[in-house]
């Protein structure tokens, strides 16, 4: 088991956290990615929400409106994170 490290600055210490954010991305101390994609599971949960109301047959948008909607709010998320996980398992 290892201890965790004393890190100074400038003789000041910087703590050690189980979860931080950088850049959007949420690292954990395992480097899971648990907490990012629990998230951004919330968040598209939202945005999902969105897109059903939008998605009425009697006054809703158009099928290729919505397809565009969803990569810009929904994919984008998904794929801006995704680059970071093969990196840091290999």
């Amino acid at each position: 088991m290892h201890l965790d490290p004393n890190i100074r600055i400038r003789n000041s210490p910087i703590p050690v956290v189980n979860e931080i954010r950088f850049l959007g991305v949420i690292f954990d101390r395992k480097l899971t990615f648990l907490p990012h994609v629990l998230h951004l599971r919330k968040k598209c949960e939202k945005s999902l929400n969105i897109l059903k109301v939008l998605s009425k047959t009697s006054w809703g948008a158009d099928r290729a409106s919505l397809l565009r909607i969803y990569q810009a709010v929904i994919l984008s998320r998904i794929d801006y994170g995704c680059m970071v996980l093969p990196v840091l398992l290999s």
